[in-house]
């Protein structure tokens, strides 16, 4: 009687383990289209070696910021929050490497569902109080579904697309200057 218990035990783990493969709940999220769309049929996807999708995400004053605004730049994304002190790090190292090259824009996408926005702002305040403002696009992910689809876990990433809107390289974790640079190569 154990036994059988212990073979139904068996067959049953394996049983959930098998629909677990097939729902696959650990995928990334599907992008929602009021977020990220595309308005032409090339696929797109979030893939290094894919077309990036054209991100739509509103900065802090309302306005539509999408990556298709920048076709003929690099474009770094980074996804931050001011809760997270190794993102605050390289804001400004990341601004830098724009800076240095007219053809290197940072798009920087505040994940707004973690933390109001206007601590957000208050650090941006402080960058600028420090004489390293923030010129780069400032965007809101406020239901979090950009920082899902593209990285899911870990603060801060970045992502690098190339002028021609391929996703060329990805990063989590910090980066300093050189590494930024070193990596925008990829991209321009």
């Amino acid at each position: 009687m154990k036994a059988k218990n212990i073979l139904l035990g068996i067959v049953a783990i394996i049983i959930i383990a098998v629909i677990l493969l097939i729902q696959n709940p650990f995928k990334q999220k599907s992008i929602e289209s009021e977020v990220i769309g595309s308005s032409d049929n090339e696929e797109r996807g979030t893939s290094i070696g894919q077309l990036a999708p054209d991100i739509e995400l509103r900065d802090f004053s309302g306005n539509l910021v999408r990556l298709s605004d920048f076709k003929g730049k690099g474009v770094i994304i980074n996804a931050w929050a001011a809760w997270c002190p190794f993102c605050i790090d390289e804001i400004p190292d990341l601004q830098q490497a724009s800076n240095e090259n007219e053809d290197l824009v940072v798009i920087f996408v505040h994940r707004t569902k973690t933390e109001n926005p206007n601590r957000a702002n208050s650090y941006l305040e402080d960058f600028k109080a420090k004489g390293t403002p923030v010129t780069d696009p400032i965007v809101q992910d406020p239901d979090d579904s950009f920082y899902s689809t593209f990285f899911g876990f870990g603060m801060p990433v970045t992502l690098f697309v190339d002028k021609d809107g391929i996703i060329r390289d990805k990063k989590i974790g910090p980066m300093a200057l050189e590494e930024i640079r070193e990596r925008s190569k990829k991209i321009l």
